[in-house]
């Protein structure tokens, strides 16, 4: 925090939110800076969830009263130029893009190239249309087909009966009510078809969930177990703000040149470019990508959950690696090839190397 952090600004904090309580919804704020993320999903049978997303594209988002009008971008600008980015390194192949409800709107809609398809949260009263056209005898030729029903009115028609799938989410097997159809919906635009699936879960407990998909012929458990994948995104957070301390990070400062009256908000300077704003955290979010690559090319799953079960005793129900064990191996690693003489102290002493702490391992 800072008055001075060039790009920072209060933000809405979706953690600190809430939809329901005792006294109803809660919007909460934070101050700080706000990064648009465009990240890769990669499959990884050691993890929880069977993958994880690695970050590899970056805009440092600036509200309009800390930007210049030239320089504004919304986020789904910012990231619709990210996945036109993206887009030659992958060569052509079919990409499928997941964001949350902010990106689900006809600004990165509209600009989606062919070969990319997008999944998405669709408002509960979205405005839907049948594909279908069926013209007048006279009049005005018809853009849009007839009115169907909302996805929150889909949910309450009891005509329309309930299927029970099971999906592969989140790392188990769960079981779901689910309703599906195709329509077309404005944000996407009235020449794209889209699949509506509407999701309740059986024990009542979870609120219904509305999502749409722009490959219509999509069977609605693969289109939930898809957009399931989204969550690994936020565990990179946590995982960069917390294992490399990103939240810890003193810099972003501009020197004042001369001392006015105190006002109350951030005082960037408008015009001038963020430099350690815009650098910091993509470091940490690229250092992060680095352990993971090294992880799956030359990390040791089993021989990582061994050991913290054998460090850590009363974590006996341990089964797969999080982002904690590919560190600590990384700086066995890191620490072996750079100090020859711990391996050498290691090799007289007749200790294996995977059975040292990483603090004996500093020393």
């Amino acid at each position: 925090s800072g008055p001075r952090i060039l790009g920072a600004g209060m933000f809405h904090d979706p953690l600190a939110s809430s939809t329901s309580g005792a006294k109803g919804p809660r919007t909460s704020f934070a101050f700080g800076v706000n990064f648009v993320v465009l990240s890769l999903w990669i499959p990884a049978p050691f993890s929880h969830s069977g993958g994880i997303a690695v970050p590899i594209l970056f805009r440092l988002y600036r509200s309009k009263r800390t930007c210049p009008e030239h320089l504004y971008h919304k986020r789904t600008a910012l990231a619709l130029e990210l996945i036109q980015l993206a887009l030659p390194w992958l060569e052509g192949r079919k990409v499928t893009v997941l964001g949350d409800a902010e990106y689900a709107c006809r600004t990165l809609l509209a600009g989606l190239p062919a070969n990319v398809a997008m999944i998405g949260p669709l408002p509960a009263k979205a405005q839907l249309h049948d594909p279908r056209l069926v013209q007048k005898r006279s009049g005005r030729p018809r853009k849009w087909g007839e009115r169907l029903l909302r996805p929150c009115e889909l949910a309450q028609d009891t005509n329309i009966p309930w299927r029970k799938r099971t999906v592969d989410m989140y790392g188990s097997s769960v079981t779901v009510m689910v309703k599906e159809m195709s329509a077309v919906w404005k944000s996407a635009g009235h020449e794209r078809t889209i699949k509506v699936v509407v999701s309740r879960d059986p024990s009542g407990r979870l609120r219904d969930g509305y999502f749409f998909s722009t490959q219509s012929d999509m069977r609605a458990e693969e289109l939930l177990a898809i957009y399931a994948r989204r969550w690994e995104l936020e565990v990179c957070f946590r995982n960069v703000k917390q294992e490399l301390g990103l939240e810890e990070v003193a810099n972003g400062f501009t020197r004042r040149k001369r001392r006015g009256a105190k006002r109350a908000g951030p005082h960037a300077d408008r015009w001038r470019s963020p430099l350690a704003s815009s650098r910091t955290a993509p470091f940490a979010f690229i250092a992060y990508a680095v352990v993971v690559a090294w992880y799956l090319r030359h990390g040791n799953p089993a021989a990582d959950v061994s050991r913290a079960r054998r460090l850590m005793p009363w974590y006996r129900h341990k089964r797969c690696v999080c982002f904690a064990d590919m560190l600590g191996a990384f700086k066995r690693q890191y620490l072996l090839e750079t100090f020859p003489r711990i391996q050498q102290k290691c090799a007289l002493a007749e200790i294996p190397l995977d059975a040292l702490p990483d603090w004996l391992m500093a020393a």
